[in-house]
């Protein structure tokens, strides 16, 4: 009923969701948020986690890319080029920009 109502508004169609993609989705939301890689892979079934670590993997380094690109857009003119991974509240920055931010 979505890619009708999308159809005749002109706007192309969903793409189809299957229990595979659904699958795959809840497996990159949990690499995002930092869950253990063995433990989804047992809950996904994998046998041999090395699949599932390469999905981590890929969403680690998009997730870095995607950082470095806000850091480069906002970063202070005291603070480095490049942003170290995970140092989002770093203590001497904060303190320092407290108000700014």
């Amino acid at each position: 009923r979505a890619n009708s109502n999308r159809a005749a508004g002109g706007m192309p169609s969903l793409p189809p969701i299957t229990p595979h993609s659904l699958r795959r989705t809840w497996a990159t939301f949990c690499a995002m948020i930092g869950r253990d890689p063995k433990w989804v892979a047992a809950q996904i079934g994998h046998v041999n986690p090395k699949f599932t670590f390469s999905v981590y993997q890929q969403v680690a380094t998009r997730r870095y890319i995607d950082e470095q690109a806000v850091w480069t857009l906002m970063r202070f003119a005291d603070e480095p080029a490049e942003r170290v991974p995970n140092q989002a509240n770093h203590a001497s920055s904060a303190g320092r920009h407290a108000g700014s931010r």
